[in-house]
């Protein structure tokens, strides 16, 4: 083995790290200014929908939109930078 090979693995191995790293920051950072927009009809006209701050679990979206619900569509959407700034809310 050479020590090029191993200057090579052990870079490659640092940026691989380095880019998980980022990711995670990336995704918390996104999931600190999302809201979970949760869209629901009782009847397959009117639609209501329903923001929750973290994707809900199955009871909480039946508490809130009724036990005879259907879903229609779930997005995590982002809070505009604005609302951010009013309410105080920063990426980190």
């Amino acid at each position: 083995m050479t020590s090029t090979y191993l200057i090579d693995r052990l870079s490659n191995e640092a940026a691989r790290r380095l880019a998980d790293k980022v990711r995670d920051g990336r995704r918390r950072a996104l999931a600190a200014i999302s809201k979970c927009c949760i869209v629901t009809t009782d009847d397959g006209i009117e639609t209501r929908e329903h923001i929750f701050d973290q994707p809900p679990t199955i009871g909480q979206l039946a508490d809130r939109a009724g036990p005879g619900a259907w879903v229609v569509s779930v997005a995590m959407r982002r809070v505009p930078q604005r609302a951010r700034e009013r309410l105080g809310i920063a990426a980190e």
